[in-house]
């Protein structure tokens, strides 16, 4: 409500001929609010009546501004120390105290937060090395493989990026780089091709995958290593295709043996089967596979 209505309110209930209540009544006026513009008007005049926006209260912790230039002085006097350093310096040097997230503000405030760069590998929109026949491009990776009772087992596969099929894979107690070359090995036996065709080979940044021993046997071996982008597995999506469905088909195992038991602990039928199928010196895992 603008000055000239409570002002017209104001005269209205003064020259109505009724009872200030009764006026009040009419016009749907509450008592307190009309005795508070009255009171404003004698004592401001017209002015008083004007809407004044709240001045927000100070809260109880907040820092105040001696306080704040004590947490930009500390910073720009050691400046080797971080934000959280920083409140734990003044909490425990100085007569107040104040959070690691209020140092961050007030120092990003005044400019005084480095911009932290990250290097980055952005992946294209679309893969630029399409195989466009088979053996020309290869995928390899390590699928995880935990067994209660047994400890983790690694599928390590080598698929044909162009027919989509699996060369070769073998299960490993280990994920080195000595692993890999079992299996690049088989696979290379198995398609017999001449080292002046041998594939490209495309995989992730794991340890044992930008290894100098695989590197010396590529090389060796006239294989073209292509590292995908870091965080991009759908370089490598043959290959997490194949990894999803072997998972998948474990579970349906594991699911049909805790059926048949009536149990839900699957972990503990699948460990007894292990048990009771596989001998000391046979991998459990090739019983899923």
């Amino acid at each position: 409500m603008n000055v000239d209505e409570k002002l017209t309110l104001l005269l209205a209930v003064e020259h109505s001929g009724f009872k200030v209540t009764e006026a009040l009544r009419r016009l749907d006026i509450p008592k307190t609010t009309y005795y508070r513009w009255r009171a404003k008007m004698k004592r401001e005049g017209v002015t008083g009546l004007e809407d004044k926006k709240p001045i927000p209260k100070r809260q109880w912790n907040s820092l105040t501004p001696s306080e704040e230039n004590m947490v930009v002085s500390t910073a720009n006097q050691l400046p080797e120390l971080s934000c959280r350093e920083i409140s734990f310096y003044i909490t425990d040097n100085k007569d107040f105290t104040v959070s690691e997230s209020s140092v961050y503000r007030i120092l990003k405030k005044k400019g005084l937060i480095r911009e932290t760069s990250i290097e980055s590998f952005p992946a294209g929109k679309e893969y630029h090395s399409k195989p466009s026949y088979v053996n020309e491009q290869w995928q390899t990776d390590a699928t995880y493989l935990h067994v209660e009772g047994w400890g983790w087992f690694y599928l390590i596969s080598v698929l044909d990026d162009y027919s989509r099929k699996i060369i070769a894979w073998k299960i490993q107690n280990s994920m080195t780089a000595e692993d890999f070359i079992d299996v690049l090995e088989v696979a290379c036996d198995k398609v017999g091709l001449d080292k002046s065709e041998m594939p490209n080979l495309v995989s992730d940044r794991g340890p044992a995958l930008i290894s100098d021993d695989l590197k010396d046997y590529l090389n060796e071996q006239n294989i073209h290593h292509i590292l995908a982008s870091p965080y991009h597995p759908q370089t490598n999506g043959g290959l997490e295709l194949d990894r999803t469905v072997v998972l998948n088909i474990i579970g349906i195992i594991v699911a049909e043996v805790a059926k048949e038991s009536k149990s839900k602990k699957w972990s503990e039928m699948l460990k007894r089967r292990f048990d009771s199928e596989m001998g000391p010196r046979k991998d459990p895992i090739y019983s899923l596979i």
